[in-house]
């Protein structure tokens, strides 16, 4: 949507303003709405944030093995399914339901979502 509207501002011409458009100047409300879109970015990016905050304490206080992929199999679904939007992954070409796979791809897929949580707060 941002984009969209970079583009209009750069055809956007101040000499060519539309008459009758009820008083409102359409170069400020093309501005208004580019900020309205970095602004929304913005919250969307510290939700998305929030959210790997939320993970990583959720895990901490479930003193969950991260290193033992095998072990708490539940504990780690149950994670994955309340903090992140994975529901299946992609195995062999097939997506399968986090309740049909296996213990090592749970295991796995969740220690790996972890460490990615962690490099992305190291980075703010």
């Amino acid at each position: 949507m941002l984009n969209y509207i970079m583009t209009i501002l750069e055809r956007y011409s101040p000499d060519i303003e539309l008459i009758g458009s009820g008083n409102t100047d359409y170069g400020h409300y093309l501005a208004e709405q580019v900020i309205n879109q970095k602004e929304n970015k913005k919250l969307e990016k510290r939700a998305e944030l929030d959210n790997y905050f939320a993970f990583v304490n959720a895990v901490d206080k479930s003193r969950i093995n991260i290193k033992n992929i095998f072990a708490n199999r539940y504990e780690k679904e149950n994670l994955i399914k309340k903090y992140t939007p994975y529901t299946q992954f992609n195995g062999n070409g097939k997506k399968e339901f986090l309740k049909d796979c296996s213990d090592y791809k749970i295991g796995s897929a969740f220690k790996i979502i972890y460490s990615s949580a962690l490099k992305k707060i190291k980075n703010i």
